[in-house]
């Protein structure tokens, strides 16, 4: 299976990098990719079809990643040829944003060169292809740093809806060595700064359908155990998780049966590198990792959690050509928990005309911009609860046909040391191989 072209697009549709690997498609291809995103009044699929090429996209960063072809290949493989070249990309810089990109573009095309042979993917592992790259990449810094605090602050994104057509709940618990310089720095290819340093973050998507009285009816959550692997040579590493952690699943020895503990996992998936066996027995993870960013684990929890958030949204009509859109937010966590820089979002229907909002309480800040009202909570303590009210205008007498429109209501947040599972990183080992091999390691 071949790619015919590999380009990068801004999110203005400026094109950053094309390189075109077989000469059988258009030249245009990137405006014709861009027109068809722009024009489609629905979210486009990540693949589609014009005129015989087939376009196969992700976006991370704000940036398209997007190949091309006219073979018949499988869409997993054009979208997982993607996401590993965005992995290596950002291994290899640091990080993804225009800037990068743009200042590192011999080193990007350098790799590209290494990783397809006309179209045909060869290699698409960073500790491969850092042995046949020779241009040095150019540090951008993260403009979503704005201060050097090293003190790991979890970071969380939950969606959630009531009766009014807003029925879902998802939060994300984002890497936590976010706010840590050291992982966004670029791979040394030359070795010369004999960087030593490891990284591992839980990362976690929980998924709550609630009923129209805010009561969840079915939930769910999907984490990973990622790691950022500096280390010098190939040492064994050791991740323990909790001792009380049960995987029901077929996949494991003793998973065929139902069983219950503290974190309970129904199903989990490994990278290559992990020996299955030792976390059998033992409930760790064994591995020597590779260069670069990678899962090393991943799993689905279906029971036995607590979501963090209650939301109950609720519209009303006020007027003619008037409603309020009312949020009741509550915090169901000890009070010693804090949720920091509460971001509160929710999108409302095309035929609202303005949105206002009183509201003198210190610490909390409203805006409305692109059909969209969003509230910024700098400090909220576990057990407390706020109602959040926007008074909207719209171009229609009745808002009742129009309530389906509304949502879902998005919280981004951080809440330290907190894990919706219960899952924890209980210990961090590295194979000493000399009294002098003292690698640094970050956990959240």
């Amino acid at each position: 299976m071949s790619v015919s072209q590999f380009f990068i697009l801004s999110s203005r549709g400026d094109t950053i990098i094309n390189r075109d690997f077989r000469f059988d498609v258009p030249k245009e291809s990137p405006e014709l990719f861009f027109r068809q995103l722009k024009q489609s009044r629905k979210s486009v699929a990540p693949i589609f079809c014009i005129e015989d090429v087939h376009y196969a996209y992700i976006k991370q960063h704000g940036l398209y990643f997007v190949s091309t072809t006219r073979a018949n290949c499988s869409p997993t493989f054009l979208l997982e040829i993607l996401k590993r070249i965005a992995t290596v990309f950002k291994d290899l810089l640091g990080l993804i944003n225009e800037e990068a990109v743009r200042l590192n573009f011999v080193l990007i095309y350098e790799v590209l060169d290494e990783m397809f042979d006309y179209g045909y993917c060869q290699n698409v592992s960073t500790d491969d292809l850092k042995n046949f790259v020779w241009n040095e990449p150019i540090r951008v810094k993260d403009p979503t740093l704005e201060s050097n605090d090293l003190a790991p602050k979890g970071s969380n994104e939950l969606v959630a809806a009531g009766s009014s057509g807003i029925s879902r709940f998802l939060p994300t618990i984002r890497p936590t060595t976010r706010n840590v310089l050291g992982s966004q720095e670029p791979i040394d290819l030359a070795q010369r700064k004999k960087k030593n340093e490891l990284y591992v973050d839980v990362i976690e998507t929980l998924t709550v359908l609630l009923n129209a009285q805010g009561n969840p009816v079915n939930s769910y959550i999907v984490g990973r155990v990622q790691v950022i692997s500096y280390l010098q040579g190939t040492p064994k590493v050791e991740i323990g998780l909790n001792e009380d952690l049960v995987v029901n699943t077929g996949g494991l020895p003793g998973g065929n049966q139902r069983q219950y503990g503290r974190v309970t996992m129904d199903d989990v998936s490994f990278h290559e590198c992990v020996k299955q066996e030792v976390f059998s027995r033992d409930k760790q993870l064994f591995f020597m990792p590779p260069t670069g960013e990678f899962n090393v684990l991943t799993y689905r929890v279906t029971s036995n959690f607590q979501t963090p958030f209650y939301v109950q949204p609720s519209i009303d009509q006020t007027g003619q050509y008037k409603g309020e859109l009312v949020l009741k937010i509550r915090l169901d966590l000890p009070d010693n928990y804090e949720a920091l820089n509460v971001e509160v979002s929710c999108p409302v229907p095309k035929v609202t005309q303005g949105a206002a909002c009183e509201m003198n309480i210190q610490g909390i800040s409203y805006r409305y911009e692109d059909y969209k009202v969003s509230w910024i909570i700098s400090s909220f303590k576990g057990g407390s609860e706020i109602f959040l009210r926007s008074r909207l205008t719209f171009t229609v007498a009745d808002i009742t046909a129009i309530k389906k429109d509304f949502g879902p209501v998005n919280l981004m947040f951080e809440i330290s040391d907190y894990c919706c599972s219960g899952l924890e990183v209980l210990h961090l080992r590295v194979e000493e191989r000399d009294k002098d091999y003292d690698p640094m390691r970050w956990v959240r």
